[in-house]
């Protein structure tokens, strides 16, 4: 596969918005354009999964991106480490003007900035220490030369970050790991990752005050009065839980998930409802056939 071009282009067969449009039934024809003009070796009669892991297995020895550190950190540590039943993760969240690569939540929230040797190195610091005001333990994810080769850089980050390294094995290799940091957050911030309904829901259920009546213009400042007396610790509980639940589809779709190929495991993670896992389903064509029906009623089953 040397003769591959383009390979940055190749590999927007996984970018949102391809999977939107095979979702939508119009990107079948957009993945086969693609193939075609990086001249990848495949049969354009292929199965649509047999394309896809064709490319990702490329991608993994020849063009480590984005993708593929964040699909191997879904594949080894929230399907690996952790379970689809009390975990989620969210790809790209924005955070006070930051945008995560990956955010893992379980009873902990962790952080992933990722940095392949193709990125720009020039806000990480400013990226860390934001996350390190709303998250449990923060990670800056690097290949091995970077790591390698930077060691000043790495040495004069914020101690509390961790460090992973992805190995040429495709390992995940913990450098060093990442240091609690729930006593640092500030309560207030945490509204800042919620949407209106949900931190008007915790304002309620925890203080038995109802805002929902207050001006657009001044809600988000009242609120963070009220979550200013929490302390950091208990506004990162009800935060998570409260993000948790956003995506709890992940939880209702698990058994798709988890028995889905490797490649495309984060990008069915990055979806946002049981409706478009169950068409990813069909298009990809892997394992049993899941009844739609049934997933609609929250429950799974072979049809």
């Amino acid at each position: 596969m040397e003769n591959v071009k383009y390979p940055h282009y190749l590999s927007t067969i996984f970018d949102t918005k391809i999977i939107r449009n095979l979702i939508n039934g119009a990107g079948i024809s957009e993945v086969n354009k693609i193939l075609k003009t990086t001249e990848f070796p495949i049969n354009k009669k292929s199965k649509l999964i047999d394309k896809y892991d064709a490319v990702y297995d490329y991608l993994l020895k020849n063009y480590r991106n984005e993708y593929v550190f964040k699909n191997t950190i879904i594949n080894k540590i929230l399907l690996g480490k952790h379970s689809l039943t009390t975990s989620t993760a969210f790809n790209e969240f924005q955070v006070f003007g930051c945008k995560l690569d990956l955010l893992v939540l379980n009873g902990k929230s962790k952080a992933y900035e990722i940095k392949t040797k193709y990125d720009n190195f020039s806000r990480l610091k400013i990226q860390l220490e934001t996350y390190l005001k709303f998250f449990d333990e923060v990670y800056v994810v690097l290949d091995e030369q970077t790591y390698s080769e930077d060691s000043n850089m790495l040495s004069s980050l914020n101690d509390r970050i961790g460090i992973l390294v992805f190995t040429q094995k495709n390992n995940l290799s913990n450098k060093k790991k990442a240091k609690s940091n729930t006593k640092f957050i500030k309560s207030e911030n945490m509204v800042s990752l919620l949407r209106k309904d949900e931190y008007l829901d915790i304002i309620k259920s925890s203080f038995g005050k109802d805002l929902s009546d207050i001006p657009n213009t001044k809600i988000y400042d009242i609120a963070k009065q009220w979550f200013a007396k929490f302390d950091g610790q208990k506004a990162h509980q009800l935060t998570i839980e409260k993000l948790k639940f956003r995506k709890q589809y992940i939880k209702e779709s698990r058994k798709i998930i988890e028995t889905a190929p490797v490649s495309i495991k984060n990008l069915l993670i990055n979806n946002t409802s049981v409706e478009d896992l169950s068409k990813l389903s069909a298009l990809f064509q892997w394992g049993e056939k899941w009844c739609i029906s049934h997933l609609l009623e929250e429950r799974l089953m072979i049809c």
